[in-house]
């Protein structure tokens, strides 16, 4: 238990990305092949986890871009409300 209470924040976090990931995962795939039936030609899955990387890829970049824009950010206002308060 008390490993749990040290590091729950980590678990809780590390379920929550694994889940979101397979759901991402699954309806990702569904679409892909949904796609590739569309247009009569057999799903690869070469072809998907290609197409899968590169989705999950951009993903992160932007969140990662987002995440620095905000922290950045806050650092500025609060070091100019320090310096000027």
């Amino acid at each position: 238990m008390q490993e749990y209470e040290k590091r729950g924040y980590l678990y809780v976090t590390i379920i929550f990305f694994s889940v979101s990931w397979l759901i991402h995962g699954i309806t990702a795939f569904n679409q892909f092949s949904e796609e590739q039936n569309q247009h009569g030609q057999p799903v690869k899955m070469n072809i998907f986890w290609n197409e899968f990387i590169r989705q999950t890829t951009e993903n992160w970049q932007s969140e990662y871009l987002q995440l620095s824009w905000q922290i950045g950010g806050t650092h500025d206002f609060i070091r100019s409300s320090i310096t000027t308060g």
